[in-house]
């Protein structure tokens, strides 16, 4: 009897004790810092599914799958088309046999590219009606979510205007600024209510889409939106592959995200919807010209959709040092845009810590911190009726602000910054984030005015 009685101990150790030590043992060593699993092994299309692309063709590179399964249940689908794009260079080129591009190529492209969108979502099930044209700056959005955010400094794309100048926008004459992006994008949530939001995933390099990706996590943030986010990915180094792989292919996400602490979703696609997502692209005529085979390598046995978690930071009960502030999350290693400078720009890791008196942020590199590279700390603070921006800059070991709203407040007394090797660790007062239970980050380097390498951008809650 005793000995079964051991017997029944062991196995108590090993089924109940043994996981809560190691979950503790995973919660101290991330410093209080809980990353919640979705453990989303499926999509099933919720009731109303609203897509957000950067451009006209990205509803169907990465949503096609989604509006055809949609489609199929009868389910309610709306697309959100952030440009006109009408920035594309080459393609204006190519198409027009214009060696040197004016503005008014610019918004001929355009209006091709609103017309092959028509076309093209028919292939997927969705009618006219359904998608709502932006009309921001092709090539601008990123502009308008760091620098153009006030009205009254607003974007000037390449189409040579600073507000939309289709008959087809959502917002006529819409402003191009980062506050008028959140009201448009504000109003459609409010009125379509959407189960469902599927945008561009936040480690496309693509800056139109990762700051599409910021827009939309801002708004959802700010109104405390309640809905199922889904992410999908169209650049990234060689990703998609080859379009030799063919159509009986798996789609397959890039090796260097796999361990991003991301749930990656595969949505199948038989034959005939293959087809059918091959017939939409091809309605892209303007852009078939150009990359082709970029276009035919998105075109699988499936689709890919990305579920990042939201990360939690628990208030610290004792004082921290350096050394102490652990990782928030982890930055692709070798993944830098411009590979030349990558050893002392390459972004390893973003880490977070707050105690009674002082909010930490840690950026780690790959090397040393060079003294000519500019590093980005990005934060968007979320309050109860306001939302504070800070955008803080480390140039030649000292930390800097950079204000590009009317409401970034000045940088707080008392901030506080600690170079050692690879580390930069800058200090807040904790009064920075009093009043607020979640914010964003994103790191980014900086070389003569060129971004060498930047995080996604992450949201995080604060749990006191």
């Amino acid at each position: 009897m005793a000995k079964r009685f051991r017997y029944v101990g062991v196995w108590f150790a090993v089924v109940v004790a043994v996981p809560a030590v190691m979950f503790c043992w995973r919660y101290v060593a991330n410093g209080g810092i809980n990353i919640h699993p979705q453990r989303v092994e499926t999509f099933e299309p919720g009731r109303r599914t609203l897509i957000v692309a950067p451009h006209p063709d990205d509803e169907t590179i990465g949503g096609a799958g989604v509006l055809l399964k949609a489609s199929a249940g009868a389910k309610q689908v709306k697309i959100v088309v952030m440009t006109s794009g009408d920035g594309y260079k080459q393609a204006v080129v190519k198409n027009f046999g214009i060696s040197s591009p004016g503005p008014e190529d610019y918004i001929r492209l355009g209006k091709y590219r609103h017309l092959e969108t028509l076309h093209a979502v028919k292939h997927l099930g969705v009618q006219p009606e359904d998608v709502v044209f932006l009309c921001y700056p092709d090539g601008g959005v990123n502009s308008l979510w760091e620098t153009n955010w006030d009205p009254s400094v607003p974007h000037v794309g390449l189409n040579g205007k600073s507000r939309a100048p289709y008959d087809f926008c959502f917002e006529s004459h819409a402003l191009y600024s980062g506050a008028n992006v959140v009201k448009n994008l504000e109003k459609i949530i409010r009125n379509y209510r959407p189960t469902d939001i599927v945008y561009p995933d936040p480690n496309d390099r693509h800056h139109d889409h990762w700051a599409t990706n910021a827009f939309v996590k801002y708004v959802i943030a700010k109104n405390r939106i309640r809905v199922k986010e889904w992410t999908y990915l169209v650049h990234h180094n060689d990703f998609p592959g080859s379009a030799e792989a063919g159509a009986d292919a798996p789609h397959d996400p890039p090796d260097e995200l796999k361990q991003a602490g991301t749930d990656w979703i595969r949505v199948p696609l038989n034959e005939h919807e293959r087809k059918r997502k091959r017939d939409a692209l091809h309605e892209y005529k303007t852009q078939v010209k150009v990359m082709a085979p970029f276009l035919e390598a998105f075109v699988r046995t499936n689709d890919l959709l990305a579920v990042y978690p939201d990360l939690t930071l628990s208030k610290s009960r004792r004082s921290l040092t350096a050394g102490d502030v652990p990782t928030l999350f982890t930055d692709a290693y070798g993944d830098a845009l411009k590979h030349r400078l990558e050893l002392f720009a390459d972004i390893t890791s973003v880490g977070a810590a707050l105690t009674k008196d002082r909010f930490y942020i840690r950026v780690g590199t790959r090397m040393t911190i060079h003294k000519n590279m500019d590093y980005n700390i990005r934060l968007r603070i979320f309050r109860r009726g306001s939302i504070v921006r800070y955008d803080l800059a480390v140039l030649n070991s000292s930390l800097r602000q950079r204000k590009h709203a009317a409401n970034s407040p000045d940088l707080p007394p008392h901030s506080a910054l600690k170079l050692k090797n690879g580390t930069i660790l800058v200090s807040l007062p904790s009064d920075a984030v009093d009043g607020a239970d979640r914010f964003m980050l994103c790191a980014d380097t900086v070389f003569q005015e060129m971004r060498i390498d930047k995080t996604a951008w992450r949201f995080v809650r604060i749990k006191r």
